[in-house]
């Protein structure tokens, strides 16, 4: 029994000591609301992000919605919190889908060129994989500052066919416009970098 008795602790004091870790405000304040934007990023040009750290753990799962290039977006991300100090200043590694959707049903518009067809009641979408590396700040009231730069992958998508890939018009067109890419013009993309700056509060 003597043999027993050492493990028979550690087996009683390893989750004590693993469920006690105090990962600063995101323990003590784990959900969040935050507003983002940035090019490319998992929600859009713009949206907002809600967040929930696991009890007593370092991860975080988010989900948002916003509005990009492809339309309305929305986003579910796992997030990855390694503290730095202790002054609620943590280094981010996170990953998760965002889909992108463009229809008349979702009151948004759909650029495309003749010969093609939309569809009043078709939703044309997007499948992105986001993986992204940042930064964030919490404050000890509840404010948050964070900054992340990354990458998407395109997954699958039905609107690269909205516009044709040989389309040689002259000037911008719904397919092409002049200051930001549409959403046909995303999804012709296999990779491409997103960047996203966020504010918000956390509870």
């Amino acid at each position: 029994m003597s043999r027993l008795t050492p493990l028979l602790l550690v087996s009683l004091l390893l989750p004590t000591a693993v469920f006690a870790q105090d990962f600063g405000p995101i323990s003590s304040r784990p959900r969040a609301i935050t507003l983002e934007q940035g090019p490319g990023g998992p929600t859009g040009y713009f949206g907002a992000m809600f967040g929930w750290t696991l009890p007593q753990t370092p991860w975080a799962a988010e989900a948002g919605f916003g509005l990009g290039a492809t339309g309305w977006q929305v986003a579910l991300q796992a997030k990855r919190f390694f503290q730095v100090g202790n002054d609620g200043s943590y280094l981010t590694l996170q990953a998760g889908p965002s889909l992108g959707m463009l229809g008349k049903p979702l009151g948004t518009e759909v650029p495309t060129v003749h010969p093609v067809e939309v569809g009043n009641d078709t939703i044309y979408w997007i499948l992105f994989m986001n993986a992204g590396i940042g930064w964030e700040g919490r404050g000890a009231w509840g404010g948050i500052m964070r900054v992340a730069a990354g990458a998407w992958l395109n997954v699958a998508n039905t609107q690269a066919d909205l516009c044709l890939p040989n389309d040689n018009a002259p000037g911008p067109n719904e397919c092409h416009p002049m200051f930001a890419p549409s959403g046909p013009e995303v999804a012709e993309l296999r990779v491409f970098p997103w960047v996203a700056v966020g504010y918000g509060w956390a509870f």
